[in-house]
């Protein structure tokens, strides 16, 4: 399978992560032992919010957008993430503008994906959202400044999945940089799709392909 492709199947898992992690999930720095509960507690507000204005979202894109907006950019490090999708030597190699345009050319294409999820997801089931179908383990510390949480994602129908995401502390707040579908990694799938791509352009042409990526999803939703 395409190795974007396999990024887009984890859509529904992934935008149920991203979704649950609202605004309010501002953590002390050295405090971990409350992740989990704030994001139980986070999760029962979500859910109501999309249950109650799932018909508007599926019938306005206008709507679907503001609502993945309004969920991701609070809450995930674009700018870290993209730093960790590609080369080490390519990103020290770069210019800061070509660092700029990547970022936001790959801001595009998360905002997408993460609305392909929900989507998907409307389109295809009249089940509510319920805070019970996720479970989360306990945070680990992968560095001073970076955790990892694990949960499991179940629903009617669907068998259990395990969905890990690391986040950073940045600004202070902790921010999303990647999320797991059973152990594979979205920034991993990126990076390799974007080393591949390298042997054969260069740095710049990144950002062509992905502005180009985004301009064609939107022109099918139009």
């Amino acid at each position: 399978m395409d190795i974007l492709k396999r990024v887009h199947s984890f859509s529904f898992y992934l935008f149920i992560l991203i979704t649950f992690i609202s605004i309010k999930s501002t953590w002390a720095s050295d405090d971990m032992s409350s992740a989990r509960e704030i994001l139980k507690n986070v999760a029962e507000e979500m859910c109501a919010e999309i249950n109650q204005n799932r018909e508007e979202i599926k019938s306005d894109p206008y709507l679907l957008k503001i609502l993945i907006e309004k969920t991701l950019e609070p809450n995930f490090s674009v700018e870290y993430a993209s730093r960790r999708a590609v080369a080490v030597k390519d990103w020290k190699n770069t210019s800061q503008a070509n660092r700029q345009d990547f970022t936001r050319a790959f801001r595009g294409v998360l905002l997408n994906f993460y609305s392909t999820g929900l989507r998907e997801y409307l389109n295809s089931s009249d089940e509510d959202l319920d805070a019970k179908m996720m479970s989360f383990s306990a945070p680990v510390r992968i560095y001073e400044n970076r955790i990892f949480i694990k949960s499991s994602v179940s629903g009617k129908g669907r068998s259990p999945r395990e969905v890990t995401y690391k986040m950073i502390w940045e600004k202070e707040r902790w921010k999303i940089y990647d999320i797991a579908l059973d152990g594979q990694y979205v920034l991993k799938l990126y990076k390799a799709d974007f080393k591949e791509k390298r042997k054969s352009h260069k740095f710049p042409w990144l950002i062509d392909y992905l502005e180009a990526k985004t301009e064609k999803i939107l022109a099918t939703r139009k």
